[in-house]
């Protein structure tokens, strides 16, 4: 259990000071870094890297659900996604999810891991692009993550880990189209939009269901311990580097002879 390794951690150090490991791989933990930092990824993650190449391209319907898939170029991805009306009739929005980051880009993404070095962890960083309205549907991931956005403005909504573990799949649905919902008008139900400086954060109930949300603009990143439901809605335009992580020893053990993550 990945867990278990990472409570037996001391501390670990980041820019926003000194935490107790423990703390970090059991609640989300909210860091920044500087505009020019997400400038500089946001520009690594342009139309140079990417050289004409063809990506699939996820069309997403309000709930959050792949309906179908697009192979698009980056600058016609670009362009539809930044396009207000774009599939409005058949209510879908253009999404790119999971791409693997690679060369200087995978560097830099690195390099602004929002996981302490100090901890030796592996780390897989890839790239998701969402239209302004796109949206991840309510699901849990079997690693730790995180999320750091390097352009436009991003809505994570999360639930505990024990209480998540305790709804079945039907309530998960149900959840996901209130949440989707309440996503329509994010500004109104999750305050903090607005915020000019510092972490935009609050908590929340559906019923007896208790929530936490983070606002994310360029540069501020949130991670998302294993087992965490979460929640994802593109308020604008969205560019972001999302990290995957495995404890290194643990990985190496896995696969002695990887090069990368497995």
């Amino acid at each position: 259990d990945f867990g278990s390794r990472f409570l037996k951690l001391g501390l670990f150090f980041c820019s926003m000071g000194a935490a107790p490991s423990s703390s970090f791989f059991e609640e989300p933990s909210w860091c920044a870094r500087s505009q020019d930092s997400a400038s500089g990824l946001r520009v690594a993650a342009s139309v140079p890297h990417f050289n004409g190449q063809f990506l699939d391209v996820d069309l997403v319907d309000e709930l959050g659900a792949p309906t179908s898939f697009v192979s698009w170029t980056f600058t016609q991805r670009l362009t539809v996604a930044s396009c207000k009306f774009a599939f409005r009739a058949r209510n879908l929005h253009p999404y790119i999810r999971n791409l693997p980051a690679s060369g200087e880009m995978r560097r830099r993404c690195l390099r602004e891991s929002p996981f302490p070095h100090a901890l030796a962890l592996e780390v897989d960083p890839t790239l998701f692009m969402g239209s302004a309205g796109s949206r991840a549907r309510l699901h849990v991931d079997g690693l730790h993550t995180a999320i750091r956005v390097l352009h436009g403005q991003k809505l994570v909504v999360m639930i505990d880990a024990e209480v998540g573990s305790t709804l079945s799949v039907a309530e998960i649905v149900a959840v996901n189209s209130v949440l989707c919902k309440l996503a329509d008008q994010a500004e109104d139900h999750f305050l903090g939009f607005a915020k000019a400086r510092g972490r935009r954060t609050g908590r929340t109930t559906l019923g007896s269901l208790a929530l936490q949300y983070d606002w994310l603009g360029p540069g501020d990143a949130i991670t998302i311990p294993q087992g965490w439901h979460h929640f994802i809605h593109n308020q604008t335009l969205c560019i972001s580097a999302h990290y995957w992580v495995r404890p290194l020893q643990r990985a190496r053990e896995a696969s002695p002879h990887a090069g990368g993550f497995i």
